[in-house]
């Protein structure tokens, strides 16, 4: 497997060119795509509705792991239309956090910003999280700090509630959604945290929750955190991709995973 951790280092970091000769832009907003062709158009729609008055230059990376239900193809036609949008294909399924950091290391902003291509992150929010990141924080939407903002199913909401309450007390971290993954951050302070976790094995992107490892990187190296309340709906249309027993076992590795990240840091 391709170590996608080298090629981030060689991205540009300011004022480099970008391989088509473009200047990079200032906001980069990446999602992941695995059949999510009753979302895709809309989604890529409202992200740019949001960011257009913010007055910046910005690109909407999409990396799609080979749908079956034309979810690329829709892709192109939006980027067909609007220059702010890009598509990067893989040859199938390889894990969403590497497929955000395939987004990254094709992406060219000073700012980047990961979020579901479902609608649970609200593209309302994108302005506020993006702000956030441009004063060098490390920034996460949390589900947990209003009351009615997680809308999932029962047997989802208690183990997630449960889990990051785990997260904080072995961490030490203070915060309270560690596994949302609605998360905006300078492209250098990024580079940072890879750095750190690198010596010691420590790759979030190699997992489903990578700001789990982000959070706890980020308490190792002092790298400011901020949580934003984010309101979080179960997707309405569309397949989740992460089944009751998926879930389960993905549940029993989150808990296992941040003591081995106290550990470890």
């Amino acid at each position: 497997m391709t170590d996608l951790y080298s090629g981030l280092a060689t991205l540009p970091a300011s004022c480099q060119e970008m391989t088509n000769g473009e200047l990079p832009v200032e906001y980069s907003v990446i999602t992941a795509t695995l059949n999510e062709a009753e979302n895709i158009v809309e989604l890529i729609q409202a992200i740019t509705f949001q960011l257009g008055p913010m007055g910046k230059s910005f690109e909407i990376i999409v990396v799609d792991d080979n749908s079956s239900d034309g979810t690329a193809v829709l892709v192109r036609d939006c980027s067909a239309a609007n220059p702010h949008v890009r598509l990067v294909s893989r040859p199938g399924a390889q894990g969403i956090g590497s497929a955000y950091l395939t987004g990254i290391q094709h992406s060219t902003g000073r700012v980047v910003c990961t979020m579901d291509a479902d609608f649970s992150h609200p593209p309302e929010m994108l302005s506020q999280l993006l702000e956030a990141a441009d004063k060098d924080l490390l920034v996460l939407g949390s589900r947990f700090l209003r009351r009615g903002d997680f809308e999932t199913l029962w047997y989802r909401w208690f183990p997630t509630r449960f889990a990051n309450l785990w997260h904080s007390f072995v961490l030490r971290s203070g915060i309270r959604d560690h596994t949302n993954g609605y998360m905006a951050v300078k492209r250098e302070a990024l580079e940072r945290l890879l750095d750190a976790g690198s010596p010691l094995g420590v790759r979030p992107f190699d997992r489903i929750l990578y700001c789990l490892a982000l959070v706890a990187l980020a308490k190792r190296t002092e790298q400011r955190i901020v949580e934003l309340p984010t309101k979080y709906v179960f997707r309405t249309r569309g397949e989740t991709k992460i089944k009751f027993g998926r879930g389960v076992r993905l549940f029993l590795f989150e808990w296992a995973d941040s003591l081995l990240l106290a550990l470890n840091l």
